[in-house]
């Protein structure tokens, strides 16, 4: 059974400022997010020193992001050598496979399809 709207109104009161960013419910770090930006607003002219550190911090993520994107490539291609190493494969199986269709379908008039 459902819970009332009381208990969803509650649950998304965080215990503290950080554990709605750590607890992974999202509706409660986006509810934390918009009173940050509101009272930060709210400051004027005295808020723009937290808005510079903001920004500051945002650009640091933003670089740390951009050199792992730019990473993950190679990680991926060595995931596949080592996927293929491990499995011994020479040809994927699914290519065996449609190759032994395609001769028998055309009763090996195409000639040998692959080489080996």
């Amino acid at each position: 059974m459902a819970g009332s709207t009381t208990d969803f109104l509650l649950e998304t009161i965080p215990d503290t400022l950080v554990s709605s960013l750590t607890s992974g419910k999202i509706l409660q770090a986006l509810i934390v997010a918009l009173r940050v930006g509101f009272a930060v607003q709210a400051m004027g002219r005295s808020g723009e020193p937290v808005l510079r550190g903001i920004g500051h911090f945002q650009r640091l993520v933003f670089r740390v992001l951009a050199r792992i994107m730019w990473a993950a490539p190679i990680g991926v291609f060595g995931a596949i050598g080592c996927s293929v190493e491990t499995t011994h494969l020479t040809r994927p199986p699914c290519l065996t496979t449609t190759t032994r269709r395609v001769r028998q379908a055309t009763k090996g008039r195409l000639g040998r399809l692959n080489p080996r």
